[in-house]
């Protein structure tokens, strides 16, 4: 089992075809800010839940880029068991990296 958040543009295709450069340059400069917050984030014991993640790129060219966890028990730390308290790495980093890019938007448009 393995966790992942994916983004798909499609609905803001139409705003980020007017900002400078590429969607895809963008969307992947995101999913890569993302991995490495989330990697920060991420609790240490042994270190696999760091060192084995990355961003998917299979589905770039439509603008869907997936920062994955691939270890199986990824989605019982960020998200807790009965037993466990969560303890979110993940959802953190794609909020701030929502936030970014929102400001990157509102300085875009001014």
């Amino acid at each position: 089992m393995s966790i992942s958040v994916s983004v798909d543009t499609t609905k803001l295709d139409s705003i980020i075809a007017k900002l400078p450069g590429n969607r895809d340059k963008i969307v992947k400069a995101v999913a890569f800010e993302v991995l490495r917050e989330a990697q920060q984030k991420a609790p240490v014991d042994t270190g696999a839940l760091k060192a084995n993640a990355d961003v998917n790129t299979k589905y770039a060219g439509d603008g869907i880029m997936s920062v994955e966890f691939y270890q199986e028990y990824a989605p019982y730390v960020e998200l807790g068991t009965y037993k466990m308290a969560a303890r979110p790495f993940l959802t953190p980093a794609v909020e701030n990296a929502a936030k970014k890019l929102a400001d990157m938007f509102k300085g875009l448009f001014k």
